[in-house]
């Protein structure tokens, strides 16, 4: 195993209804454990908002209102279940800032602790890695 990689760490990734994590929501929240550089587990919930998802949005993710509502769980159960997922493992996540900002956002209208798990940004190390590209 490469001393650089932790044996465990979760790579999560989030879909909203917009950019502000005050005003929008989160409507896809999907995690997959890596154990010793392979993927071991995974989390996926799509999660319930009074929010309409625009057609824009919609397009973006391939996330439409009906399936949420179909399929949808309660936010707080999502978070629950997420947090109980990570435990103390490190996150790696594209564009972390924007990932963990709206999940702690939400974490915290639902008076849970804020993320304090190591973060990892592979937008940042792509850009480290390869800085000659876009």
């Amino acid at each position: 195993m490469n001393p650089l990689i932790p044996a465990e760490f979760i790579a999560f990734d989030i879909e909203t209804t917009g950019l502000d994590p005050n005003r929008e929501d989160i409507i896809e929240l999907a995690a997959v454990l890596f154990r010793d550089g392979a993927p071991a587990e995974d989390f996926d919930s799509l999660v319930l908002t009074d929010k309409i998802i625009s057609p824009y949005i919609s397009s973006l993710t391939g996330i439409s209102q009906a399936e949420v509502e179909a399929k949808g769980r309660p936010a707080t159960e999502v978070l629950e279940k997420f947090l109980e997922f990570i435990g103390d493992r490190p996150l790696v996540a594209h564009n972390a800032g924007f990932d963990t900002t709206f999940v702690n956002t939400k974490l915290k209208l639902l008076k849970k602790e804020k993320l304090t798990n190591s973060v990892y940004d592979s937008l940042l190390l792509s850009r480290l890695g390869l800085p000659g590209l876009d």
